[in-house]
């Protein structure tokens, strides 16, 4: 696979990752095991599968930061701690949640005939926007779960996203949200 200004890695980089230790299921305590992880490079037990979509994670995660974007990882899954089996995060929720700040169209007006803040923005010059964003790699599908949340978060005005294989489209998505489409 070749590189562009998205993040794509060869099956060879996946698994150097791997054997630096970047994948899930380990724990130094050994108290606390791993249940399955969520996405389905996981399910297949493939460690190739599962360093590309922590990479991606990554990569999605500095291009929002690089865009000016709120966002962090929000891992969904199950815990055994001892005897105790512990559930976190919400079924089909995004990897990746956070904010994009969308432009105020009243911020200018305000600043320009009053020493008062906007009411929309609060005079950040910026609304927040919620986002979610869903990694996949590979032919990797939407669970149901994931289809349903994904739907209920958009259907709530969130901006949704789903990055295959590389940000670009990531990118170009949150770049054209925050109106600055190039």
């Amino acid at each position: 696979m070749t590189r562009g200004s998205g993040l794509r890695i060869t099956p060879e980089e996946a698994a150097g990752l791997a054997e630096r230790g970047h994948s899930r299921g380990s724990s130094p305590a050994g108290k606390v095991k791993a249940a399955a992880p969520p996405n389905d490079a996981a399910r297949s037990g493939s460690t190739a599968g599962q360093a590309r979509h922590a990479a991606l994670k990554r990569a999605a995660l500095a291009a929002l930061k690089a865009e000016g974007c709120w966002a962090w990882s929000q891992p969904v899954g199950a815990l055994k701690v001892g005897d105790r089996f512990v559930r976190f995060g919400v079924a089909g929720q995004g990897d990746i949640v956070g904010s994009v700040p969308i432009p105020c169209p009243e911020a200018e007006r305000f600043t320009l005939l009053h020493d008062e803040h906007c009411h929309l923005c609060g005079g950040t010059e910026h609304i927040p926007r919620a986002l979610v964003v869903e990694v996949k790699t590979g032919a990797g599908k939407l669970s149901p779960d994931q289809q349903s949340f994904l739907a209920e978060a958009r259907r709530r005005g969130w901006l949704v996203i789903v990055c295959r294989d590389t940000v670009d489209e990531l990118v170009a998505t949150v770049r054209w949200a925050m109106g600055r489409a190039r």
